[in-house]
């Protein structure tokens, strides 16, 4: 309680006597504050999986298990899905949807109508919109938005962009 606060010197108010402390509270009081609290009341918990109902131990040697490997499915198990990394993106996007690609490359003067070709040939539709910003001396951004029916296509797209001769990146 306050006792301890008052016999270390403290007030309070913060201040170095504890005048203040027993000016403002009677005797009978000064274990009933509010917001105040027994020690012996509080439920003290000796690990984290007590908390959770499941014991740490169980929950560790899941976690190691699954770190060597144990629940990664077999080589000819795994679906071509994971292969080409397209089940993320179909569970987060409803196709087809405009999105945007933007392939940062050499400057050329047919920059741009080559990228659209791109576009057209892999995705089957010219870009909705295409900007080309310069990035320096001998780099520019080609920023398209480009109708896309599946995360395949997006895949294919991606690929195509980046393989392009003066593509440093592409995302």
């Amino acid at each position: 309680g306050w006792s301890a606060a008052r016999a270390a010197g403290c007030s309070a108010e913060g201040d170095a006597g504890g005048d203040a402390i027993d000016a403002e509270l009677p005797a009978e009081e000064e274990d009933e504050l509010p917001g105040s609290f027994d020690v012996s009341d509080a439920k003290v918990t000796r690990s984290v999986g007590e908390a959770s109902g499941e014991s740490f131990g169980t929950r560790f040697l899941y976690a190691q298990r699954a770190i060597l490997g144990e629940f990664t499915p077999a080589a000819e198990e795994a679906g071509t899905d994971t292969e080409t990394g397209t089940s993320l993106i179909k569970g987060l996007l409803d196709f087809p949807i405009e999105l945007d690609f933007t392939v940062v490359a050499e400057t050329s003067p047919e920059l741009l109508a080559e990228m659209a070709a791109i576009a057209r040939e892999v995705g089957g539709l010219m870009p909705a919109s295409t900007a080309a910003k310069p990035r320096g001396a001998k780099f520019t951004s080609v920023r398209m938005r480009i109708l896309v029916g599946s995360p395949e296509v997006k895949a294919r797209l991606n690929a195509a962009f980046a393989a392009h001769p003066a593509a440093k990146f592409s995302f």
